[in-house]
């Protein structure tokens, strides 16, 4: 499929991102975890005790019950009393010879309780002893202060009413020092009013004197928001759970690295198939091979043999210069071969040199290019792919593959063989380029994991300026480490050339 057709929407797996950055999703786990933790000691336990104290009625404070439905707002005032800072200063007075401090106003609520005499004081410390201690003080210093207020109230009107019966026994004393008689309507009328008054007198006397008590003594318990560590722990860990699936995401949105075959396919690029980068241990059993590891060279040697009316020349090089391509070219030859006559592998990419003359010195011009192919080694089956090595000077090799030399070497070897397969150095690199852009066909390698999107769309759009076909890209399925990184290891060839 052309290129150019593809879809302009990136896709994002969510599976493959959160396990490629499971190195970072451990670490903001863990984090949140500790945080959890350290929050759970670091939130301050608060305790709240209540008592309950029943209201009497006292001459001479708010609370009198009637019958006229004032009792609730009688005791409302008394509610107010209990916060006030008479009482306040009392109870700091109390605490402070224990060497303990009162806490701020907001620390004590008052409330009424429905339909009953019961003022309720609660209080909130942190320490279970504290808040029992303060919440009896508030209790015990407000009743004090109602007595002493009925103390004053009647001691206060007891004064006015003996001071009104002196006054009027100074009267009668006149009155009968002036001859009054016993009957005289006056003297009756003081005598009314000196009863009367000692009867008040004698009622004051009598009165409740009793405040109130304490019918509910504080007990503390713990109150607001208690968390146990194994709680603040787990919800720590979720937290961070959650924030490093989050970064991961926004992360590997961000960076646009292809991961699967699916986003490959996303963008409207054939996928011959998929390399599995594995330990060579691993890759000598075919049973642990991943699946389709070998189809791929089928796959692309079946599309050039459909479309390849004559000899044709393929460059095979990796997307991002880092991917291995050798074990891919030697399957792509070895299986073209078992289709036709000549197949020729040329290794355009290695840069270390070989002892023998090689393709660096058919492109220099001082040895023809049959003179370079790999001699047969006694004893070893016969390789049905003619091979040509890199040569003894890789490095002026890969400064003559984009002249004249090079198309020029690549049509003397169309002329010999069917098929050319170049395993060109990486189309990030000048060289690279130059070797696809003088070839017919082009496979790209891409590794999962480190090309990105943009390095494909430019690659295959360069391509098509040069007038190179692409057949598909083939993937190489790198293990990644816990960091999200792939590591990287040239795949062994298949003949240990």
């Amino acid at each position: 499929m052309d290129a150019s057709a593809a879809p302009t929407t990136t896709r994002l797996h969510i599976r493959s991102s959160l396990y490629t950055h499971r190195a970072l999703i451990l670490i903001c786990t863990v984090a949140g975890l500790l945080a959890g933790l350290a929050a759970t000691g670091l939130i301050p336990r608060t305790y709240t005790a209540t008592a309950g104290v029943l209201v009497l009625p006292l001459d001479g404070n708010s609370y009198a019950p009637n019958a006229q439905g004032s009792d609730l707002t009688n005791l409302e005032t008394e509610a107010q009393v209990v916060a006030s800072d008479t009482v306040a200063v009392a109870v700091s007075e109390e605490l402070a010879q224990d060497d303990l401090a009162l806490g701020p106003r907001r620390s004590l609520r008052v409330g009424v309780a429905p339909n009953t005499q019961i003022v309720q004081i609660t209080y909130s410390a942190g320490s279970p002893e504290l808040t029992e201690r303060t919440a009896q003080l508030y209790a015990e210093k407000y009743l004090d202060f109602r007595s002493e207020r009925r103390d004053r109230f009647v001691d206060s009107k007891r004064d006015s009413v003996a001071e009104r019966i002196d006054a009027l026994s100074e009267q009668l004393r006149e009155l009968r020092r002036d001859n009054r008689e016993t009957d005289d309507p006056e003297v009756r009328a003081i005598g009314a009013q000196q009863t009367n008054l000692r009867l008040q007198l004698a009622t004051l006397d009598t009165a409740d004197s009793n405040p109130g008590e304490v019918i509910t003594l504080p007990t503390a318990s713990r109150s607001g928001l208690s968390v146990t560590w194994q709680l603040g722990g787990l919800v720590g860990g979720l937290l961070g759970l959650a924030l490093g699936a989050v970064v991961a995401l926004f992360l590997e949105r961000r960076s646009e690295l292809l991961r699967s075959i699916d986003d490959v396919e996303h963008l409207g690029v054939t996928v011959l198939g998929v390399y599995a980068d594995q330990d060579p241990d691993d890759a000598a059993d075919p049973e642990q091979l991943e699946p389709g590891t070998y189809d791929v060279a089928n796959l692309a040697g079946t599309i050039l043999n459909r479309r390849s009316n004559g000899s044709a020349t393929v460059a095979v090089s990796s997307l991002s210069g880092v991917a291995p391509v050798t074990m891919f070219v030697n399957d792509l030859a070895t299986n073209l071969a078992h289709g036709r006559e000549g197949v020729l592998l040329i290794d355009a990419a290695s840069e270390v040199p070989t002892p023998t003359p090689g393709f660096s010195e058919v492109l220099g011009g001082n040895v023809e290019l049959k003179t370079t192919l790999v001699k047969r080694t006694r004893g070893k089956p016969v390789d049905p792919v003619a091979r040509i090595r890199v040569g003894k000077d890789p490095s002026r090799g890969f400064a003559l593959y984009s002249t004249s030399r090079m198309t020029d070497a690549l049509e003397s070897a169309t002329t010999e063989y069917d098929w050319v397969i170049v395993e060109s150095p990486g189309s990030d690199l000048t060289a690279g380029r130059a070797v696809v852009g003088a070839c017919r066909y082009w496979i790209p390698i891409v590794e999962l994991g480190i090309a990105t999107r943009e390095d494909l769309e430019r690659g295959l759009a360069w391509a098509r300026t040069t007038g190179v076909e692409t057949l598909g890209v083939v993937l190489v399925d790198s293990p990644m480490d816990i960091f999200g990184r792939a590591k990287r290891r040239e795949l062994e060839p298949v003949n240990g050339d």
